[in-house]
């Protein structure tokens, strides 16, 4: 990026914006970098330092250029002639800006029940900001598929439908001009352009930068970088399933994963998750190359040189392929909305129940104590009522017959031993009050002294159960303070998630209190409890007035601090590109929030800076613009124009700043208060902008 000192003229400015363009060209063009060097220079700086960021960008004005160029002899090129050349650039640009907001949008928007109808939309070209009619949108439609469906690993099968639909359906470019293709034209070695190279282009550099990589990672990195791999080795697996990549390719991928029979440990979770995807269709179509793959794979299971985890990796495909493909899990995949409500009403229903009835008899994490004295002495195994042929042993596994055997496994076999229940346990709680239970567990001694001496002294049981309850409290205490000192983040992020769970079903603010209390004095994980009812309120049905409730009422008890505040909403946002792919209301919602926290004092709106918003990648597509405009919006709901307009003078706020680098004008802000009927009250600051 260019140096930033005390503010240099525009000429200057131009000077050094030059020095560094000039050598990015001259790595793409080295005949001609002086003279699109040039042709890029009568720009807008802002627009040069957007392309020296971005390298896509960069090649497609390159080749602008170049087609100016060559359109126009050498020496004919006037200044005029690259003037209108540049202007019709800059509209391409907007245009391709738009193109590329709605084509994310209607990515965002697929499901099972739209899936026809946004395909549609793509395709025919009737949106004007959808119509994909030259090969630079064709770029951007692959590269925002692409990064949606390794982000969402799970739904790959639906983007690789999506994929192959715009490969058959979409229109075809020429590689050089980026026009339609003409048959009509002289084409003589020279392969049109569809969809399905650019798509293909970028899962072969992904995989080829993960197969290839020598340097050490971070383990946040690694991490990264495994989900990222994970998700294109699954989204390649299925564009082979719909016929878009070649059996060849789809082998040498396999070859280089399983690297001569001695695999890295990074690649062989990769090589299960394509075995695991295509392994169907390769038996039908490559059986002698699978047999091969699977003999080594057979040998890595006995091979004591590489770990465990990695070994039962390799036992799962090879049961996969005997079981003929079909997993012994349900494998997860798209709902519709009514499946999706459907579940969302059972779990909240499962929820409510737990919450009425207690533990029941339950242990801590809501399984049913053992009892062997039930069933008249006889051990739960041997219980009459049990099918001898299909017993279901305590780890859940259905066996056929023979006490803790899984399956029929031969001697070879590395997993037989037990790894225990494979069921998610979700802690329940008694629908008594924490501190009432605890105080009736340790006062049955005391209660059976006063129930003998009550004949005698009535006083005397008061006064005895007084100074029981006292000690029990004061222990209590000890007990929840010393415990609540040594909570990792992760223990308390459990109980955070337990408490909200439970909040949901009882709606019992003091309970929250009480759970709050026992995190610690003072208040550690005031942050992540503020992220977590962020996210419910965005994410659970009915969960902004739920958890809007509930958080306003804790601030107002002072509970949390405005450091927790600022805390929770950072971490939030940081994370909210991600978060609001799936959940687009994000920044409406937690916006209405922060407004009223504005105004009720527990936090500034000095919290909100452009800074903070570029930080968090959040201008260029308009996000930051969402979330301000919300809060803004709450603060004039709870104001009345007057006030407002007064309090947002005294703020020194400039929305324009907030909008998109592009959209910062009064009429396309205008524009955006007229998006959302709930934005129209903004239209008072007009005069302000």
């Amino acid at each position: 990026a260019v140096q930033k000192g005390a503010a240099p003229s525009p000429q200057e400015l131009e000077e050094r914006i030059g020095e560094q363009l000039y050598p990015m060209i001259e790595q793409y063009e080295p005949e001609k970098a002086g003279k699109i060097t040039g042709m890029l220079l009568m720009m807008d700086n802002q627009e040069l330092l957007h392309l020296m960021e971005d390298q896509n960008s960069l090649v497609a004005k390159i080749n602008e250029a170049l087609a100016v160029l060559n359109e126009f002899p050498e020496g004919k090129t006037s200044q005029k002639l690259r003037t209108q050349h540049l202007t019709r650039s800059t509209q391409k640009s907007d245009e391709n800006e738009r193109a590329e907001a709605a084509f994310r949008h209607a990515l965002d928007e697929i499901c099972p029940e739209n899936f026809h109808i946004i395909l549609e939309k793509v395709v025919s070209g009737t949106e004007k900001d959808l119509n994909i009619d030259n090969k630079v949108k064709l770029d951007m439609a692959a590269k925002l598929t692409f990064e949606k469906a390794i982000a969402k690993s799970v739904f790959c099968k639906t983007y690789a439908e999506f994929c192959w639909n715009l490969f058959d359906k979409l229109g075809k470019f020429h590689p050089e001009s980026g026009k339609k293709w003409d048959k009509t034209q002289n084409n003589t070695g020279v392969k049109p352009y569809d969809f399905r190279r650019p798509i293909l282009a970028r899962c072969q550099k992904e995989f080829e930068a993960y197969t290839k990589k020598e340097n050490a990672d971070s383990e946040d990195d690694k991490d990264k970088k495994r989900k990222r791999i994970l998700g294109t080795i699954r989204l390649i697996g299925e564009l082979y399933i719909k016929g878009m990549i070649a059996n060849n390719i789809i082998n040498s991928c396999c070859h280089v994963l399983i690297d001569g029979g001695k695999p890295k440990p990074d690649f062989i979770q990769a090589l299960c998750k394509l075995l695991e995807t295509i392994g169907k269709k390769m038996e039908a179509k490559q059986l002698a190359s699978l047999n091969n793959i699977f003999e080594i794979l057979k040998k890595l299971t006995q091979d004591p040189a590489l770990d465990f985890r990695h070994r039962l990796m390799i036992q799962d495909t090879i049961d996969l392929r005997k079981n003929k493909w079909i997993p012994r899990f349900k494998e997860e995949k798209a709902m519709t909305k009514k499946e999706f409500k459907q579940k969302e009403a059972r779990e909240e229903q499962e929820a409510r129940n737990r919450a009425m009835h207690g533990n029941s008899g339950r242990s801590k994490y809501g399984r049913q104590p053992r009892n062997h004295h039930q069933s008249g002495g006889r051990d739960h195994r041997g219980s009459s009522s049990r099918n001898k042929n299909n017993m279901r042993e305590d780890n859940e596994w259905s066996t056929a017959g023979g006490s803790g055997a899984r399956m029929r496994r031969g001697t070879s076999d590395i997993r037989l031993k037990d790894k225990g229940s494979r069921r998610k346990l979700m802690p329940t709680r008694s629908g008594m009050s924490r501190q009432r239970l605890e105080l009736a567990s340790s006062n049955k001694y005391s209660s059976l002294l006063q129930t003998t001496k009550n004949k005698d002294s009535p006083t005397t049981t008061t006064t005895t159960k007084t100074t029981t309850t006292t000690t029990t409290t004061t222990t209590t205490t000890k007990v929840t303070t010393s415990a609540a000192k040594n909570l990792s983040p992760e223990q308390a992020e459990k109980k955070i998630d337990a408490f909200l769970v439970e909040y949901f079903a009882a709606r019992d603010k003091g309970e929250v209190i009480q759970c709050i209390s026992e995190l610690g004095e003072p208040l550690k994980f005031g942050g992540k409890i503020v992220e977590k009812m962020l996210m419910n309120a965005v994410e659970k049905k009915g969960g902004k007035d739920v958890m809007g409730g509930l958080l306003k009422y804790i601030v107002s008890k002072k509970v949390i601090a405005k450091g927790d505040l600022e805390t929770g909403y950072t971490e939030v946002l940081k994370n909210a590109i991600d978060f609001s792919c799936d959940n687009p209301n994000l920044y409406y919602i937690i916006g209405d929030f922060f407004g009223q926290f504005v105004c009720d004092g527990s936090v500034d709106i000095s919290y909100i800076t452009v800074e903070a918003m570029e930080k968090y990648d959040l201008l260029n597509y308009g996000d930051a613009g969402k979330f301000v405009l919300s809060v803004l919006k709450s603060i004039r709901t709870e104001k009345g124009e007057e006030a407002f307009i007064e309090w947002y003078k005294k703020s020194g706020m400039k929305v324009a700043s907030f909008m998109r680098p592009k959209r910062r004008s009064t009429s396309d802000i205008l524009a955006e208060f007229q998006k959302r009927s709930e934005w129209e009250v903004l239209m008072c600051l007009e005069p302000l902008l």
